[in-house]
C-alpha cells in the first residue's frame, strides 16, 4: 500500500466513471482521515453504465477541465 509506505499529507487521485474508481477514492478518503485527498473523476458515461460521483469528487470531462480546475484552486504546477 503506497499510503502506508510514503505516508503522504496530501493527494490527489484522477480516475473516471466507468469502473470503481469513485468508490475506491471514497474509500481511501475515509479510511485515511488525515491525508487532504483531492479526488477528479473523469465523467465517461452518463446512465446506467457509470458509477455514481459523490459529492466530494470533482467532475470533469476534458483534460482541459481538470487543468482549468486545478490553475484556478491556485495548483497551475500541477496542470501544466
Amino acid at each position: 500500500d503506497i499510503i502506508q509506505k510514503r505516508s503522504p499529507t496530501q493527494l490527489i487521485l484522477i480516475g473516471d466513471n466507468s469502473s470503481k474508481d469513485p468508490v475506491v477514492y471514497e474509500q481511501i478518503s475515509r479510511e485515511h482521515p488525515s491525508i487532504n485527498a483531492r479526488v477528479f473523476i473523469r465523467q465517461l458515461y452518463s446512465g446506467a453504465n457509470a458509477t455514481k460521483i459523490p459529492s466530494t469528487q470533482i467532475s470533469f470531462l476534458t483534460s482541459a477541465d481538470l487543468a482549468a480546475h486545478l490553475y484556478n484552486a491556485g495548483d497551475a504546477s500541477l496542470a501544466i
